[in-house]
């Protein structure tokens, strides 16, 4: 079997969400073959990564066995070196990737996690990301995270109303609940420092991504001093590469690729396995949607992240597992399991 076509596009997922994703966010890929069997997948950086799609990677996948996967994606990021390593090029190079390993699992008629190694299908403790924590409990969730108010240019003020939060989100979810809070890179080492001291009596889970991706000395510095929660980093982070310097220095409890973003299934089960080899917890970024499910079983990662949709699948992808008592499996059909729903449109 060969592929014949590589067709990446923008599919119509919903109302835009704006700000930096204004267009450059989520794009859909399909890989086509001579026998008929189509491969779906989706990365990040939205127009940007479809022209490399269009322009780089077809001399390098069409007439290849898409079962050369490795090799592809070696030929993919050797393309884009000059311009890529991190960012927009191996966000591209991970939509195809998903798209080939789905394109496999049809092939081989098994789903993902299989094809991935594992025959372990045991269901995923689900978190949902978002405010609206009613909304969240009520879909079936029994973790939860929510997103820091303030940082340090908000004063002591600022300090109050996280911690206001805070206290709030574990009132409503109660004592037996996981609660995490994501920072978004916007605060610093001293401010987190103080932070996760007047949140301790909270019992967050973790703080996530509380600085700049590349500040590798100082998450270093939070994850030897803070002891009353865990440092979570990795959602902009690429490759074996970047999560290994991560590893090496000490600078993160839980790490979080993003399948999507990272390089694709291929990189992140390599993370992965880094990760397990130096005792550090793997918990992807949006690991329970379609694109990261069959991975966060196959690794037996703990928990599976769902973004603030909910559980809900978005109009692009028909066919995600229901939430069970707050728990996620993917299905046994083969691939993904999954397929685009009515609503996606490809501008090309």
């Amino acid at each position: 079997m060969k592929i014949t076509k590589v067709l990446p596009f923008y599919p119509n997922y919903h109302p835009n969400p704006g700000g930096w994703r204004d267009k450059f966010w989520n794009f859909g890929v399909e890989i086509h073959t001579d026998e008929g069997l189509i491969g779906i997948g989706a990365g990040g950086g939205g127009f940007a990564a479809i022209e490399i799609i269009k322009y780089a990677f077809p001399k390098i996948l069409v007439g290849r066995d898409p079962f050369d996967i490795e090799q592809l994606w070696e030929e993919m990021f050797w393309e884009t070196i000059a311009y890529g390593r991190k960012g927009v090029a191996i966000m591209a190079i991970s939509g195809v990737d998903i798209a080939l390993w789905d394109l496999i699992g049809k092939i081989k008629k098994a789903p993902l996690y299989q094809c991935l190694g594992s025959n372990d299908n045991t269901p995923i403790l689900a978190y949902a990301t978002g405010e609206n924590l009613s909304v969240n409990i009520d879909s079936g969730f029994r973790a939860f995270k929510i997103s820091k108010v303030a940082g340090p240019e908000d004063g002591p003020e600022g300090m109050h109303r996280n911690i206001e939060r805070v206290a709030k989100a574990r009132d409503h979810i109660g004592n037996d609940s996981d609660l995490m809070l994501d920072c978004w890179m916007g605060w610093n080492v001293d401010y987190t420092l103080e932070m996760s001291l007047q949140l301790a009596p909270y019992n967050l889970r973790w703080i996530e991504e509380p600085l700049l991706a590349d500040d590798y000395k100082g998450y270093m510095r939070l994850t030897k001093e803070v002891s009353s929660t865990q440092i979570a980093t990795g959602e902009h982070e690429f490759t074996k590469y970047g999560f290994q310097e991560l590893i090496d220095r000490k600078a993160a409890h839980i790490i979080q690729p993003d399948v999507s973003w990272c390089g694709g299934i291929t990189e992140a089960k390599k993370i992965c396995t880094l990760a397990n080899k130096n005792n550090i917890t793997v918990i992807p970024h949006r690991g329970g949607e379609a694109w990261g499910l069959h991975l966060v079983a196959a690794m037996q990662c703990p928990l599976a992240e769902i973004g603030t949709s909910g559980i809900k699948s978005d109009s692009a992808v028909e066919g995600m597992p229901e939430l069970n008592n707050g728990y996620l499996s993917p299905f046994d059909k083969p691939g993904l399991g999954v397929k685009w729903g009515n609503n996606s449109k490809q501008l090309l």
